[in-house]
């Protein structure tokens, strides 16, 4: 209801958000390039789809670099890239392990959404001791008024859980309600399910009372994305926080609602009470 059918939701593909991003010169990581079947885009010239023309490309890129759908979601086929040895033409990945550069392009071929290639962000170390293996982000669920004015009507951090190399919450993962007036995070949880956590069940590291790094920040920046996309009046913003700031990773048109609704938070305020009065009326 909040975006309007005729322009729909906003694209998915992680390459044209990645364009937007440094378009409007919001701090995001680098995307080195795509490819889908055996063409696309490295370094800002069109990959020809030979297997030695990609490995000479990734040799040169400092490692690990993340390697993702670009039209996925919630961690689908999320994986790092290690190493890459032009001389055995072979790429080592962090969940799928050493493979023939010919045979990764080939499963790359066979899956529809092709692969974006990211720099990897080197998070915060105070959000380290949650999940050192997961980068550990807000989502920020923003809306937009009338007046152009940004609401943020919720803020989670997500925390992975374990080895896993994602923070998603539907893929085990952990979040938290940070509090928007202290930055300060409350007690976690896990959708679905009804376990809550003072401190993360893995690593023992306190959540409740732990205050995110620029977290200011982190909402400014998503503000501003926001207000250079008005065609659509709710979304929600995965931002990385580093030593030196926030980074936005992606926008997200669908959000699950009920996450941010656990442990009785409300959503019902500002352009959300606004829609919910005038459908009840």
């Amino acid at each position: 209801m909040l975006n309007p059918r005729q322009t729909g939701v906003v694209n998915f593909d992680k390459w044209h958000q990645y364009c937007f991003f440094k378009a409007l010169d919001l701090a995001t990581p680098a995307v080195f390039g795509f490819i889908t079947g055996r063409r696309g885009m490295l370094g800002g010239q069109p990959y020809s789809g030979d297997p030695d023309e990609l490995l000479t490309f990734l040799a040169a890129l400092d490692k690990p670099i993340v390697t993702k759908p670009y039209g996925g979601g919630h961690g689908h086929g999320f994986d790092l890239i290690v190493a890459s040895d032009p001389a055995s033409r072979t790429l080592t990945l962090r969940r799928g392990g050493p493979v023939g550069v010919g045979d990764y392009l080939d499963r790359v071929a066979g899956d529809p959404e092709g692969l974006i290639f990211q720099q990897h962000v080197k998070q915060h170390q105070g959000l380290t001791a949650f999940s050192a293996t997961a980068v550990n982000t807000l989502r920020i669920l923003t809306t937009l008024k009338d007046s152009g004015d940004v609401e943020f009507p919720a803020v989670i951090l997500k925390m992975g859980r374990g080895s896993s190399l994602i923070d998603n919450v539907g893929a085990g993962g952990l979040a938290a309600h940070l509090d928007l007036e202290t930055g300060a995070l409350s007690s976690g949880f896990v959708w679905p399910g009804k376990e809550t956590y003072e401190t993360h069940p893995d690593s023992g590291a306190r959540i409740d009372g732990f205050v995110v790094p620029f977290w200011r920040e982190a909402l400014a920046l998503a503000a501003r994305a926001h207000q250079n996309l008005t065609s659509a009046r709710s979304l929600g913003w995965d931002v990385a926080i580093t030593e030196r700031g926030p980074l936005l990773i992606e926008m997200n048109s669908y959000v699950s609602i009920p996450v941010y609704q656990r442990l009785g938070h409300s959503v019902r305020h500002g352009v959300f009470r606004a829609l919910a009065r005038e459908n009840n009326a």
